[in-house]
């Protein structure tokens, strides 16, 4: 999201969001305001501190692009560091096996990687190893429930 918006996007939406929002998403562009999804800004305001440093890393133009990886995307990274087959990477996370070569060409993609040799090598330059879990990325929340 953050790459969307940081190369032009005038809005975002989040993929839980029903076809209502997408108007409202389309009429607030077609105005020429931006739209970002409620679900997204909520998160964003509860967890402004940490959003600050990561959108002044966006801002700057070279974040880290493991940093953007999702808990799915570092999980992929992980098998494929295994040595599993789709079939086998399918199995694990409890999905086809055409819908694991379709995140992992995302993944390769977010890294600018293109072929599964420089994506063991950028993982294991990266520790990623065989047998380690990947760290899920948490958001934190308060007493009330609300993220930080």
């Amino acid at each position: 999201m953050l790459e969307a918006l940081r190369i032009g996007a005038a809005g975002y939406i989040a993929k839980e969001s029903g076809g209502a929002e997408l108007f409202q998403a389309i009429r607030e562009v077609v105005a020429g305001r931006r739209y970002l999804s409620p679900i997204i800004s909520d998160a964003a305001v509860h967890s402004y501190s940490s959003m600050g440093t990561i959108l002044k890393k966006a801002r700057a133009g070279s974040p880290d692009p493991y940093d953007t990886l999702t808990d799915r995307e570092r999980k992929v990274l992980q098998l494929v560091v295994e040595g599993a087959t789709r079939r086998d990477m399918g199995a694990r996370l409890k999905t086809g096996s055409r819908a694991v070569e379709i995140q992992r060409a995302a993944l390769m993609r977010k890294l600018g990687l293109n072929t599964r040799r420089k994506l063991i090598l950028y993982a294991l330059k990266r520790g990623v190893a065989p047998g380690n879990e990947p760290k899920p990325v948490r958001k934190k929340q308060n007493k009330s429930g609300a993220l930080r």
